[in-house]
């Protein structure tokens, strides 16, 4: 959508990138029906299907895009397991193309860190997981990365700023009509805005845009997120310290306690090559060794996770990981930036 490759880019690059993207759309589109619907998925598709959909929504606690599209799809390809899951399989890889098209100059500044953060979307288990579920998450994604893509396209200068500035508006609106947490891609595109160089009135234009999008589910919020939160619902996730301390290698792995005793121990070793990689980013952007668009990255992540587990704390939400969809893109560019800052060159 918004070119980001230098036009010298060597062929072969090029090609090694065309086959990260491809081999991780296969991945996603493969196996959908391998499992069953579990419990969440088939609330989906109840609420989805149901002859008075809105009452059925006001029973459940998320807003109505991904439930009208799935209404819409059942109609036209059915609703088999594989039909269902095949749409949220495409919403993600719609996303990872976008993401291959904005990490390079936006989000990272080396080509080689731009190739690991692919790769590493490509095939993130949690992604993929996701991907695959007959839920809203890869809703979230696609709109979090359209806004993205959108803002740092239009922020940096490209050559369409109109449908630069239409896709930051289109993401937030698509991501927070998805997931109440959805609308944590408008504060991230905000604090992207104001942590840019630049004219204040094209940065408070994309910050506006951004915002624009989550408020224009405002009549909805009022109408029907009353009786969302009189729903008796149980408390699914207490938000700790040590929830905080693995929430970036969650944005990436995927709970492993169903695996034998070694092999669960042993994804304890990319959880920490994450950490020391955002740690290592995080030391960059501190001593300014790393540069402008790297840093903005770094701040819109930390203060995305300070909104989303402020809440958390005072138990007002439940958390999972999977609620925190939106800073998946940045929690993978800043762990690529920072593994390769640790190579000379």
């Amino acid at each position: 959508m918004f070119p980001t490759r230098p036009a010298d880019s060597p062929p072969r690059r090029v090609d090694l990138l065309v086959l990260l993207v491809g081999a991780g759309v296969l991945w996603r589109l493969i196996g959908l029906d391998v499992q069953s619907l579990w419990y969440d998925e088939a609330a989906t598709i109840h609420v989805a299907t149901a002859p008075d959909w809105l009452g059925a929504l006001r029973g459940d606690r998320h807003p109505p895009v991904s439930f009208l599209a799935f209404r819409a799809w059942t109609g036209l390809f059915g609703a088999s397991d594989a039909a269902l899951r095949l749409l949220t399989a495409l919403c993600s890889s719609l996303a990872l193309v976008l993401f291959a098209r904005t990490v390079r100059g936006h989000l990272v500044a080396r080509e080689s860190a731009a190739r690991l953060a692919i790769g590493l979307y490509a095939f993130s288990p949690f992604l993929i997981w996701h991907a695959q579920e007959v839920r809203m998450y890869p809703f979230v994604e696609l709109g979090s990365m359209l806004a993205l893509a959108g803002a740092t396209a239009r922020l940096d200068g490209c050559a369409h700023p109109r449908a630069a500035a239409l896709a930051t508006f289109c993401g937030t609106a698509l991501a927070s009509g998805s997931h109440y947490l959805g609308a944590l891609s408008a504060g991230i595109v905000t604090v992207l805005a104001l942590g840019s160089p630049g004219p204040l009135r094209p940065r408070a234009l994309v910050a506006g845009l951004g915002i624009g999008g989550f408020l224009l589910w405002t009549p909805f919020l009022v109408t029907v997120l009353p009786d969302q939160l009189a729903t008796p619902w149980g408390h699914q996730g207490e938000l700790g310290l040590r929830t905080l301390a693995e929430l970036p290698a969650r944005m990436f792995l995927v709970e492993s306690s169903s695996l034998p005793g070694p092999w669960d121990a042993l994804m304890a070793i990319p959880a920490l090559a994450i950490a020391a990689a955002l740690g290592v980013q995080a030391a960059r952007v501190l001593f300014r060794r790393a540069g402008a668009q790297e840093a903005r990255v770094l701040w819109a992540l930390a203060a995305a996770v300070v909104a989303a587990a402020t809440p958390g704390l005072f138990g007002v939400l439940n958390f999972a990981p999977k609620y925190l969809t939106p800073i998946a893109p940045l929690v993978l560019a800043a762990t690529a930036a920072g593994i390769v800052a640790l190579r000379p060159g």
